[in-house]
């Protein structure tokens, strides 16, 4: 949790993250003769930011509905498809020192919602205008301001949970949900 705790930029440089690709993503794009997209296996890091309600998102085989205002994360190695969804924004980007990008990123639940995105809306289009103008220093900062936002969120949601430990097993029983799984484990490995 220490880069959660205390982003920087520095950390940004640290990792080696590089923008791929940020784009808006109209609802036609990916549903023209079917409610349903095709399963894919992630490549590299991606954040969703979903602007309507409706559909429902498959990540490694677990079923989340959308709901006003999600952000869907996505890591490397991820197997994803949709059921039909409105308009999306998403961010590719990919992470030089992958352990500690692991680090970083595999502590984020599959959604984070929001109660507005319009920020993060505004922050994804300095975003996608500053990857056409070829602004490397404009778009690193523009996903250290979403990082930022995101971590917020990430915070409000966990101490608005009963207890960061519960947080960690419901997030390893999601990650792990096809291994066999009782009580007996998941008590040894929170030391419960």
């Amino acid at each position: 949790l220490t880069f959660w705790d205390g982003i920087a930029m520095n950390n940004c440089a640290e990792i080696g993250i590089s923008i791929d690709t940020a784009r808006f993503v109209p609802t036609n794009t990916f549903f023209k003769n079917s409610d349903v997209t095709k399963e894919r296996i992630v490549k590299c890091y991606e954040m969703v930011f979903f602007l309507r309600n409706g559909g429902t998102a498959v990540i490694n085989g677990k079923r989340y509905p959308i709901k006003a205002t999600p952000v869907r994360f996505h890591r490397p190695g991820d197997k994803v498809y949709s059921y039909r969804f409105n308009e999306i924004y998403v961010v590719h980007f990919n992470v030089d020192n992958e352990e500690k990008g692991k680090s970083i990123f595999d502590i984020l639940p599959s959604f984070i919602t929001f109660p507005d995105i319009e920020n993060e809306i505004d922050i994804l289009k300095t975003l996608i205008t500053a990857l056409i103008m070829q602004d490397d220093f404009e778009c690193i900062c523009s996903l250290w301001e979403l990082l930022k936002s995101i971590k917020s969120q990430f915070h409000a949601q966990q101490s608005n949970s009963k207890s960061h430990v519960v947080f960690r097993i419901k997030k390893y029983i999601d990650d792990n949900f096809s291994a066999p799984l009782t009580l007996e484990s998941i008590a040894q490995k929170f030391y419960m």
